[in-house]
């Protein structure tokens, strides 16, 4: 079915309604209850076309926008929200509090930064201990296959 877009004639509300193309139903105004008249609309040529897909890619772009700025300005990988809070709720929260958030993350990756160079400096330290045992098993594996190209088989 296609679809057609109403624009209501008290407080001009767009409305995009699916009906027959035979069909010429009278609409009402979900808002105020007022008559809506069928206004021209653009032709569904590719996608974008209708309100209802324009609407839903913009919000879909407005949620990319927020995440991306969250994780670029922020250093928040991943937003789930909960409890019934929408994306954009969440997103005004880590605006309002984005010092602490940043803070948080900072304080983190510092933790994280220290926990590997002491890792990097243990490997140092035992790195001479580790060597030694590493060069001989590859002599004695190189020996083995030395010996075993010399072997003679009597048969």
């Amino acid at each position: 079915m296609p679809a057609y877009d109403y624009k209501c004639t008290s407080c001009g509300t767009v409305s995009e309604v699916f009906h027959a193309m035979s069909e010429s139903p009278v609409q009402r105004c979900p808002r105020c209850g007022g008559e809506m008249r069928k206004v021209p609309s653009v032709p569904m040529i590719g996608r974008g076309a209708t309100v209802a897909v324009r609407r839903r890619d913009d919000a879909a772009k407005a949620e990319s926008d927020m995440r991306s700025d969250l994780r670029e300005n922020y250093g928040v990988e991943r937003v789930v929200p909960f409890g019934g809070r929408s994306l954009p709720e969440v997103y005004n929260d880590v605006k309002g509090s984005g010092s602490f958030v940043n803070d948080r993350m900072q304080s983190e990756s510092e933790r994280h930064g220290k926990r590997r160079e002491a890792a990097r400096r243990e490997r140092r330290r035992t790195a001479p201990s580790r060597i030694p045992k590493r060069v001989e098993a590859v002599r004695e594996r190189a020996a083995r296959k030395a010996a075993e190209k010399r072997r003679i088989v009597l048969g």
